[in-house]
């Protein structure tokens, strides 16, 4: 999932008026989510993945920080939001299933039903009132702190993460290497 507030700045931005820039900067996006998501999701099961959801959301959070202090500016253009989208599109790939291997780390297997409800209830949430707590932040303050408040927002998750107890569920496992077993995972799906 992308996070709430660039798709509604991005195409608020109106850096060319094109309707084909606002599908291109949301290719940037998807691209790269697409192209790393089976091997991102095998790389993942190798690494303690609440390292992995810190360090994804802590560039994120940098990602917003920087266009917020580009648009900010008037520096801010077209090129440079498509790279921010790539990196985000490549990031979501690894903290996706990061994120949802984590949470059966930390729950118990009675809990773990309920938890993936409440992750999914919050992912779609943002979905729905993201785009408009965006809207009203750019209605009344502007572009720029539509994005500081995203940036401050994925502080906040990166500060709550890191208080998520250590897992080593990922230690002492013999794997496959990870183009094998993004091949086993093709396989699977075509069965």
């Amino acid at each position: 999932k992308r996070d709430w507030s660039s798709d509604v700045c991005s195409s608020d931005l109106k850096l060319s008026g094109s309707y084909a820039v606002v599908g291109i900067l949301q290719a940037a996006f998807a691209i790269p989510m697409a192209i790393f998501a089976l091997p991102g999701g095998a790389m993942v099961d190798r690494i303690e993945k609440r390292r992995v959801v810190a360090l994804s959301q802590s560039v994120l959070g940098l990602i917003g920080a920087t266009i917020a202090v580009l648009v900010h500016a008037d520096l801010i253009t077209v090129a440079l939001l498509f790279i921010g989208g790539m990196i985000q599109g490549a990031l979501f790939s690894v903290n996706g299933p990061a994120r949802t291997a984590l949470l059966s780390e930390i729950v118990t297997t009675e809990e773990l039903p309920a938890a993936m409800s409440m992750q999914n209830i919050a992912m779609n949430g943002t979905r729905v009132v993201g785009p408009a707590l965006a809207g009203i932040l750019i209605a009344l303050v502007s572009v720029h702190g539509a994005y500081y408040a995203t940036a401050l927002l994925y502080l906040t998750t990166v500060w709550a993460i890191l208080h998520v107890p250590r897992t080593s569920a990922h230690e002492g496992r013999t794997r496959r290497p990870i183009l094998a077993e993004v091949r086993a995972e093709i396989g699977r799906a075509h069965v």
